[in-house]
């Protein structure tokens, strides 16, 4: 997963969040910004259910990022979250 942060908005420290549908928090890392990470999903994660990564920054909690939602297929599931969904940076 990767993301743009060109005026440093989300500054620089950031909680990165892998979220199914619906909101439940599946896992979460917080990492000094380095405008990407590698996520390696466990084995049936987001195969039934659609997934979505939520970034938020650690120092001003309405500075929020979200994915679009996306599935993994498979019952043999060895991919990164990276190579699942590639997004850019959205500002609303």
């Amino acid at each position: 997963m990767g993301w743009d942060d060109v005026d440093n908005w989300l500054l620089d420290e950031v909680k990165i969040e892998l979220r199914e549908h619906g909101g439940t928090v599946l896992d979460e890392d917080t990492q000094t910004i380095t405008a990407s990470y590698d996520w390696q999903l466990d084995d049936s994660q987001c195969e039934d259910t659609a997934c979505y990564f939520r970034i938020n920054s650690t120092q001003h909690s309405d500075r929020v990022v979200t994915s679009g939602y996306f599935t993994v297929a498979g019952d043999d599931v060895e991919t990164t979250a990276a190579e699942a969904v590639d997004w850019g940076m959205m500002l609303s």
